[in-house]
């Protein structure tokens, strides 16, 4: 009993505190950085009427919906105004400090404040246009939130440049790894569940309604109705990619299996759709942080090396 508790110490030590190189975790940053920057130009034009007081969504309405005590806009708007900035220029500068920030991120420059930044300032985008906000802005609020903690900074950026440091592996490095890879494990398990507890994912109606959805559909899909096996087979695929996420991710035989089926899952709904921004977005993280590896090129050579010479000595 002493030795499997031991054993399991060990073995938890090593899974969450393993040194570990960075690159999945700046991969992981680097995605996240491109997908909001081209967020970003997409609401460009619909700017101002997504978060001015007189948008879509007036100050009064958009009050009611959202809760008070969180940040909005409308702090900053009204710090803009006591210096005499009108609300457009004040939206256009908040605007600007955003793009700036997430351009940091990419590039990795003050890495963890540009972090903060945009983390703040996409939350009260998201709480100023909530009526507005559906399932990828919450994963741009949590995956920014985790940013500002784990050292996504510590490759492939200009902050280790200046420093002349990169790729060194650190426990902080395994451990936001290792949170960031269950968050997503539970994420996908959970949603998983909440699907099969319904009828319509088994039976493929909520595949059949969702590509016959105006605003979202890219075509007549009403022929589906003629061969039901076909989003049938579509709402198994889905819950067996979400269910099994979290068993089939870990195991080498079995990862790249799973992180090309995740990927089809998400471009699927990006292309099918026509939600791009989420699709792709939710590819990222199964991408950057399962593909990449998060051992040290030391590391590497030196399993390499242990490895030829074990197999030359069995060759022996």
């Amino acid at each position: 009993m002493l030795k499997k508790i031991k054993f399991l110490r060990i073995w938890l030590s090593k899974f969450f505190f393993e040194p570990a190189s960075p690159r999945p975790l700046a991969a992981f940053r680097i995605g996240i950085s491109l997908i909001l920057l081209w967020q970003a130009y997409l609401i460009h034009d619909g700017f101002y009427g997504l978060f001015a007081s007189t948008g879509f969504v007036q100050k009064e309405v958009s009050y009611l919906l959202n809760n008070p005590s969180l940040p909005r806009l409308n702090w900053l708007l009204e710090y803009g105004l006591s210096f005499g900035l009108s609300e457009n220029a004040a939206l256009m500068g908040v605007g600007f400090i955003y793009v700036a920030s997430l351009i940091f991120l990419l590039v990795g420059l003050f890495t963890r404040p540009a972090a903060f930044v945009c983390w703040f300032l996409n939350w009260s985008f998201l709480n100023t246009g909530y009526s507005g906000a559906y399932g990828a802005d919450m994963y741009i609020h949590i995956f920014l939130f985790y940013l500002i903690f784990v050292p996504s900074g510590g490759a492939y950026s200009i902050d280790c440049f200046f420093k002349k440091k990169s790729h060194i592996p650190s426990y902080q490095a395994r451990l936001g790894l290792r949170v960031l890879q269950l968050h997503m494990c539970i994420s996908y398990l959970a949603s998983g569940i909440e699907k099969a507890s319904g009828m319509q994912w088994y039976n493929g109606d909520v595949i059949f309604i969702a590509l016959n959805t105006p605003g979202y559909r890219i075509m007549d899909a009403h022929w589906l109705a003629q061969v039901p096996f076909i989003p049938m087979a579509a709402g198994w695929a889905v819950l067996v990619i979400e269910i099994f996420y979290c068993i089939f991710i870990w195991p080498k035989k079995t990862r790249f299996i799973w992180i090309i089926a995740t990927c089809f899952l998400h471009v699927g709904i990006a292309i099918f759709l026509r939600l791009h921004v989420f699709g792709l977005l939710m590819c990222v993280p199964t991408l950057t942080l399962f593909a990449f590896s998060a051992d040290s090129h030391a590391e590497v050579a030196r399993r390499f090396t242990v490895r030829f010479f074990s197999n030359l000595k069995n060759a022996r």
